[in-house]
């Protein structure tokens, strides 16, 4: 597989937590235990949001102490893989019962399960616009598929019957997931639309350890102006479990 730098996997903003966490491992696995574990420290450095990412540093440290690190993580990726491929059945079963999914952003593992189902409604999920790229992926899977604004939540809600999210980590108090996602969380509630959470292992936070912080990110994808004006864009935000949003995943958390 090509060698791809932990500087291109920090600054990739379009591929999800899962492609570049397999990205990253096959990466590793390709150096030796200095510039593994070297690669290691920027991936927690700069991703600290993605818990994949951050989960496959420590799992690099810990190989490189224990010896032959390259067929460790091989073993990880291919557990992570088996992981992925379970969570996606049990998804596809949960949702099968469903007309139109909604969902947001761009996840691999969201998109395994959305292309088993005829009809889909996509949030473009501004300011990087990731939806559009999940719509464009769908569409050529032969799904049929209508892109909403990011303002026309209510209306993007009020036309599914559930919503599949992707998440960069995962835990008994809540997911964390692309910014927007609280906000249809919320609108999901009141109109009593379930929310299912997909994720394979790799994106586990262990119970002890609280949800990453989010990750601000250059301003000017927002809005590139020379005013004098205070411009947010974290990309991510933590949301706690709610009654209608249910994690699925092949491992133990505590709701």
């Amino acid at each position: 597989m090509q060698f791809i730098s932990a500087k291109e996997i920090v600054e990739d903003t379009e591929k999800g937590a899962s492609q570049l966490f397999f990205e990253a491992g096959q990466s590793i696995i390709q150096l030796n235990a200095e510039e593994a574990k070297e690669y290691a420290v920027e991936l927690i450095e700069n991703r600290y949001s993605m818990s994949s990412l951050v989960n496959l540093a420590d799992r690099t440290f810990s190989a490189v102490e224990e010896g032959d690190h390259k067929e460790k993580i091989r073993e990880y990726l291919s557990d992570v893989k088996k992981s992925k491929e379970r969570v996606v059945d049990i998804a596809v079963e949960k949702l099968s019962s469903f007309e139109r999914i909604g969902t947001l952003s761009y996840s691999s593992t969201v998109l395994e399960v959305l292309k088993n189902f005829e009809k889909v409604s996509v949030l473009e999920s501004g300011p990087m616009f990731e939806g559009r790229t999940t719509a464009k992926e769908l569409f050529e899977e032969g799904v049929y598929v209508d892109l909403y604004p990011d303002s026309s939540v209510y209306d993007f809600v009020k036309d599914v019957d559930a919503v599949l999210l992707g998440c960069d980590s995962l835990s008994g108090e809540g997911f964390t997931n692309k910014t927007g996602t609280y906000t249809l969380a919320i609108v999901c509630g009141y109109l009593d639309v379930p929310v299912y959470v997909v994720s394979d292992r790799s994106k586990v936070v262990p119970s002890e350890i609280p949800l990453p912080e989010g990750e601000e990110h250059d301003p000017k994808e927002v809005w590139d102006t020379d005013l004098d004006i205070t411009i947010h864009n974290d990309y991510f935000e933590n949301i706690p479990w709610m009654d209608h949003i249910h994690p699925i995943t092949d491992v133990s958390i505590t709701e």
